[in-house]
């Protein structure tokens, strides 16, 4: 199986064009099916995969993961979905392995306005969003152009970066008889938001993060976290405020 090449790889343009390309009208019609539209090679590669075996399936998959990709990313998105329709757990995690290992290289390309540091973790928020797409079989676009799916969460994703540090460089300082506690997000992060938010966590420096996990996972307030530092409570809060603003929280985030 080859992988298709993508003719006018709209990957090559600069974040200022990525950013008009964003606003550019999908071109899917109503009145026909996305999937109607796959193109014929990646049909004709699906057909070639359904006539394995279980078996062989699998071993192409692992394959995929440990030698050089063979298989599209359009299809390797399918055989994810399919093996949510089929409940098959372990299929899953070995084709979105696959999947991951082989978009990688692309993804990057397509983030490369971001500063070089925060690439790596932009790549992972975009197959995030894909696995939670897969997940909720709203795979659609992904399987019939993999690359304007991947660019177009990559445009979502540089906007709201750029919206965020536009915010940062605009904050006012607060005044002196402002205290930093109380403009603190109220939010009740789940298990599924510290395992994302984990790489950028270790990021942040030391007491930030021990602050934050304090707060908002051990669930201490502003002055129990003071007591056991031996500091004060209005330091804890400008340094959670500094860790807030470093994740790119705001607000109240209740659903997180």
């Amino acid at each position: 199986m080859k992988q298709p090449s993508d003719n006018g790889d709209p990957d090559e343009l600069e974040p200022a064009a990525l950013l008009a390309a964003g606003d550019q009208p999908a071109s899917e019609t109503k009145s026909e099916p996305l999937l109607a539209r796959r193109r014929l090679e990646i049909e004709a590669e699906l057909a070639e995969w359904n006539r394995f075996s279980s078996e062989d399936q699998t071993a192409a998959l692992r394959n995929e993961v440990c030698a050089r990709p063979r298989l599209s990313h359009e299809v390797l998105v399918c055989i994810c979905r399919q093996a949510v329709k089929a409940n098959d757990r372990k299929r899953l995690n070995l084709a979105f392995e696959a999947l991951s290992k082989s978009a990688t290289p692309l993804l990057l390309s397509q983030v490369r306005g971001f500063p070089k540091e925060d690439r790596r973790d932009a790549v992972q928020e975009i197959l995030t969003l894909l696995f939670k797409a897969i997940l909720a079989k709203n795979t659609d676009y992904a399987e019939v152009c993999f690359a304007s799916f991947s660019r177009r969460r990559a445009i979502e994703l540089y906007r709201a970066h750029k919206r965020h540090f536009e915010s940062v460089a605009q904050r006012i300082e607060p005044a002196a008889d402002t205290d930093p506690i109380d403009d603190l997000p109220g939010f009740a992060p789940n298990a599924e938001w510290w395992a994302l938010f984990s790489t950028k966590l270790n990021k942040l420096p030391d007491i930030q993060r021990a602050y934050f996990i304090l707060h908002y996972r051990q669930a201490l307030t502003l002055k129990e976290i003071a007591a056991h530092y031996q500091v004060d409570a209005s330091t804890v809060g400008k340094q959670l405020k500094k860790a807030v603003a470093t994740l790119g929280l705001s607000g109240a985030h209740n659903d997180h």
